[in-house]
């Protein structure tokens, strides 16, 4: 019997169980006790290559971060070699330099403007053209109401959402 014949062969025998009106066979009998130990050992099978999988799914994840780390720290090295090849580029090479294979050469990014609230001034005290204002639900204030069996206002929709059945192994 395959893991995914396990339903259809228990319906069957619940199918014949209710057509003897509950009474068991001795040849339904074997068929339970036969379908009990085959079922047993095939979930116990599943239940295995599943464990199997998570591990291999998490040696994976491990080597992942492994490699993310191993990514940021070269990352970090372009960084550094980066700002050296600029400081030697712009006190040797005047900013450029033609080689070989490869110009390289130093280049300065546009201007950025930045806007901050000067110390001690609160958003209340700028204009309102210069503030923008997000609303949002409050909707753990909503939760709580809820909760508490409070009558929310009729623009609020409420749905729920029922809690999903998963496998456990221990």
């Amino acid at each position: 019997m395959k893991l995914y014949e396990i339903p259809s062969e228990f319906a069957a025998i619940d199918m014949a169980l209710a057509e003897s009106d509950g009474e068991l066979s001795p040849e339904l009998e074997q068929q339970f006790d036969a379908f009990v130990r085959a079922s047993k050992e095939k979930m116990e099978a599943g239940a295995m290559v599943m464990r199997g999988l998570q591990l291999d799914a998490d040696a994976c994840r491990l080597e992942a971060k492994r490699l993310l780390d191993r990514a940021a720290s070269l990352e970090k090295n372009v960084g550094r070699l980066k700002g050296l090849l600029l400081v030697a580029l712009d006190s040797a090479f005047r900013g450029k330099l033609k080689c070989q294979l490869l110009t390289i050469w130093g280049q300065t990014s546009a201007p950025v403007t930045n806007f901050d609230l000067a110390p001690g001034v609160e958003l209340t005290d700028v204009p309102d053209s210069f503030v923008r204002v997000t609303r949002a639900l409050a909707k753990d204030a909503l939760k709580e109401a809820f909760r508490r069996g409070e009558k929310l206002p009729e623009e609020i929709m409420v749905s729920e959402v029922p809690g999903t059945r998963f496998l456990r192994v221990k």
